[in-house]
C-alpha cells in the first residue's frame, strides 16, 4: 500500500524538479543582466506562441495569463543601463541611453541636425556625414580629433564632407547626441540607427539656455550680417553728410538661422526670443532673426558659456564692440571714431 505513495511522492519530486530548472533558468538570465553586463544579449528558448507543455520552454507549468504576465515584467526590467526588449519573439538586451551633459556633444547634435546626416549603408552599417563649407576644415578637424572619421573635399561645391564608420566610434556618437537630436527629418533617421545599434531612443529634450544645441544650428544654418539700412535722401538725427556731400546709412545687425520647418526654429525662439518670418524664394523656408540690441546681448552671452566651432563664430564676440561703435555713432563720416569704425569693417568682413 505504500508504494502508489511513494509513486506519488516520485512524481511530486520530478514536478518541482521541473520548476525548479525553469526557476534556475530565470535566475541565470536576471544574474548576467545584472553582473555579466554584456552588450547584446539573446535568448532563444522563448519561441512564439509555444505550448504550455513544450518541455523548452523556460515557464512550464504556468497558466497562459501569468506567462505573459511575466514576460511583461520582463520587458520593463531594467538593470546597469540595460533595458529588456521583446523583437522578434527573442528577449534582448538593449542599451539604455541616459542625455549627456557634455556641451561639446549638445553642439554636434545641433550642427548634424543642421548640415549632417545619419544612415546605414547596404542597410546595416551605421553612418554619420557632416557637409560644409571649405571654410569650417578647422571645425570638421575638431570633430576628427575626438571621434576618428574622414574629411574629403566635394568636387565642384568647394564644401568638405566627414565620414564616419568606425562601430564603436558611431556608439559613442549616438549615445552623446541622443536625446539632443530635434530637426524633423534627422529624427526618423536616428531612430533607425538607434534600432541597429540596439540603443534606445531618447526623445528630444526641453532646450534650455544652458544646451549648445542652439550653437551647433547656428554653424549648420546660421549667419550674423552688418549691413546698411536703404539710402537716406534727407538729413536726420541719426545720419550725417559724408565727405562727398551724400547722406550716411546706418548700419544694421542682424544675427540669423534659416531652415525648411517651422517647429525647429520655435524652439530656439522659445529661448532667446526674435522673429520668425517665412521667405517664399527657393521653395519657401523660415527664418529665425534678432535685430535689437537686448536679443542680441542675450546672444552674445549665450554664446559665451555655449562656444560655436564654425568661421563665422568670431564675429559673435564683437558684438559688443559694434553696439560700443555704433551708439558713439562712429559710424557717421564725421565723427572724430569714424577711423575706428573702419578698422571695425574691416576685421569683421575677414571672418
Amino acid at each position: 500500500q505504500e508504494w502508489p505513495i511513494c509513486a506519488i511522492c516520485w512524481k511530486d519530486i520530478m514536478y518541482y524538479k521541473t520548476n525548479l530548472l525553469s526557476g534556475s533558468l530565470i535566475i541565470t538570465i536576471l544574474y548576467l543582466i545584472k553582473y555579466a553586463n554584456p552588450k547584446i544579449v539573446k535568448y532563444y528558448n522563448i519561441r512564439s506562441n509555444q505550448q504550455v507543455t513544450n518541455g523548452s520552454y523556460s515557464l512550464v507549468g504556468t497558466s497562459e495569463t501569468l506567462r505573459t504576465h511575466k514576460i511583461d515584467n520582463l520587458i520593463n526590467q531594467k538593470s546597469n543601463n540595460k533595458i529588456i526588449n521583446i523583437k522578434n519573439s527573442t528577449i534582448i538586451l538593449v542599451e539604455k541611453s541616459e542625455i549627456s551633459t557634455d556641451k561639446f556633444y549638445q553642439w554636434l547634435a545641433g550642427l548634424i541636425d543642421g548640415d549632417g546626416y545619419l544612415g546605414l549603408t547596404q542597410g546595416k552599417y551605421p553612418i554619420c556625414e557632416i557637409t560644409v563649407g571649405i571654410e569650417d576644415e578647422k571645425m570638421l578637424r575638431l570633430i576628427q580629433n575626438k571621434l576618428g572619421g574622414s574629411i574629403r573635399s566635394r568636387s565642384g561645391n568647394n564644401s568638405l564632407r566627414y565620414r564616419l564608420s568606425n562601430h564603436h566610434a558611431m556608439i559613442t556618437l549616438i549615445n552623446g547626441i541622443n536625446g539632443n537630436i530635434r530637426n524633423s527629418k534627422r529624427l526618423p533617421q536616428l531612430h533607425n540607427i538607434c534600432i541597429k545599434l540596439n540603443i534606445s531612443v531618447i526623445e528630444p529634450i526641453k532646450l534650455t539656455i544652458d544646451n549648445a544645441w542652439i550653437s551647433g544650428f547656428f554653424d549648420a544654418d546660421g549667419s550674423n550680417n552688418l549691413d546698411y539700412l536703404p539710402p537716406l535722401h534727407s538729413i536726420t538725427e541719426k545720419g550725417g553728410y559724408d565727405n562727398d556731400g551724400l547722406i550716411n546709412i546706418r548700419p544694421h545687425l542682424s544675427i540669423s538661422i534659416s531652415h525648411k520647418y517651422l517647429i525647429d526654429l520655435k524652439c530656439i525662439q522659445n529661448v532667446l526670443g526674435g522673429a520668425i518670418y517665412f521667405d517664399k524664394s527657393n521653395n519657401g523656408f523660415y527664418i529665425w532673426s534678432i535685430t535689437n540690441e537686448e536679443n542680441h546681448i542675450l546672444w552674445y552671452n549665450y554664446i559665451k558659456s555655449n562656444p560655436s566651432y564654425s568661421f563665422k563664430s568670431s564675429r559673435n564676440y564683437k558684438i559688443p564692440q559694434y553696439y560700443k561703435l555704433y551708439k558713439a555713432k562712429a559710424y557717421m563720416s564725421n565723427s572724430i571714431l569714424y577711423s575706428s569704425w573702419k578698422q571695425f569693417e574691416k576685421e569683421w568682413s575677414k571672418d
